[in-house]
């Protein structure tokens, strides 16, 4: 229900009516035109009971532009800059294939029966469609606590059977070796600021945007090689995918490819600033041939990571593999596990006889 304030404008002289606008969250504030403080009450009295009557206080008759203004405002903004995209991308998709109804109680199950169907025709993967299927059964389902929405409709996800739910794969130190030798072909002018960072993914399991702004003695993300009993990364909650303040040992490997940057060096962030990162990373790729699945997608930043988690899947148990690499699921954790070479776990196997 909507209620009418009333408050003093000393700078005007008059008091002034406002309220909270129950679809954007934004105030809305007009003059009471007098400086009696019972006469301003009854003016907003009177506003009150004119916005009661127009409806105003309850969520019956929503369209698409005024959920989209409140869902972004009152939830989006709480999410990772990511995330946030990622839901956008979602909702304008849904706009372009079916439109923006008056009133989204209008959605039904066919209508996102229909969304899924078009996507698919448009050449998007399963594993795409069923992501921004599960978005925008998110945001729906945001709309029905809001009183937006009597319930949201039940729908289909496409099934994932026989898709490889990864984008790529993790690739191999043979294939990491080719990614170093093209860097030279593909940045001419800056190899050694390139390889640094090839190198730093490869052994840290780092994300990419998380890597560029990894900082040797500032947040969000620094480098702990000395306050605790082994090397850690210190995150704070502006600094990674989860939005969590965290501590997360290092591999010796990595341990040992920062600190050989003289102590006094030491400041700033620990790889160079650079620009289009994950575009040129992909670029390395193409040049090196490294393919990562069967669309033919090349190597991009993200498989380093992936491989760095299959690695070192061989050398710790799941729990500890899930906190280093910082997943809030442990079934994204044991993926890696699956992805193993067979080579490495017959020797495995077979060193255990």
């Amino acid at each position: 229900m909507i209620r009418v304030n009333v408050r003093w404008r000393p700078d005007r002289g008059l008091f002034q009516l406002y309220f909270r606008h129950p679809l954007t969250g934004k105030r809305v504030m007009k003059s009471a035109g007098t400086d009696n403080r019972r006469e301003a009450e009854r003016a907003a009295a009177r506003w009150q009971a004119e916005l009661e009557r127009s409806n105003l206080g309850e969520n019956k008759n929503v369209s698409w532009d005024a959920f989209r203004l409140q869902f972004e405002e009152r939830h989006l903004l709480q999410l990772a800059r990511g995330s946030r995209t990622a839901y956008r991308v979602s909702l304008n998709h849904f706009e372009k294939l079916i439109g923006q109804p008056t009133n989204i109680r209008m959605i039904s199950a066919g209508h996102l029966s229909e969304f899924s169907t078009k996507l698919l025709a448009k050449s998007k993967s399963r594993v795409t469609v069923g992501k921004i299927l599960r978005h925008l059964r998110v945001a729906l389902g945001w709309a029905e606590k809001m009183g937006m929405l009597d319930s949201v409709p039940r729908f289909s996800m496409p099934s994932m059977r026989g898709v490889n739910v990864m984008k790529g794969r993790p690739i191999t130190e043979a294939e990491f070796a080719l990614l170093l030798a093209a860097v030279p072909t593909v940045r001419p002018n800056d190899p050694e600021t390139w390889t640094q960072l090839l190198l730093g993914l490869w052994l840290s399991g780092l994300r990419l945007g998380e890597a560029c702004r990894l900082a040797w003695d500032k947040p969000p993300i620094m480098v702990d090689l000395a306050s605790g009993k082994y090397p850690r990364l210190i995150f704070r909650a502006s600094g990674q995918k989860s939005g969590k303040e965290e501590l997360v040992p290092i591999t010796p490997e990595f341990a040992e490819f920062l600190k050989k940057t003289p102590a006094n060096k030491r400041t700033g962030k620990v790889f160079s600033s650079v620009t289009r990162a994950g575009r040129i990373i992909s670029e390395i790729g193409e040049e090196a041939g490294v393919v990562v699945n069967e669309h033919g997608k090349f190597a991009s930043a993200h498989d380093l990571r992936r491989a760095f988690g299959t690695r070192l899947s061989l050398r710790v148990r799941p729990v500890i593999l899930q906190k280093i690499m910082r997943h809030a699921s442990i079934h994204t954790t044991l993926k890696y596990y699956v992805d193993q070479d067979a080579d490495d776990l017959g020797a495995e196997l077979w060193a255990k006889r």
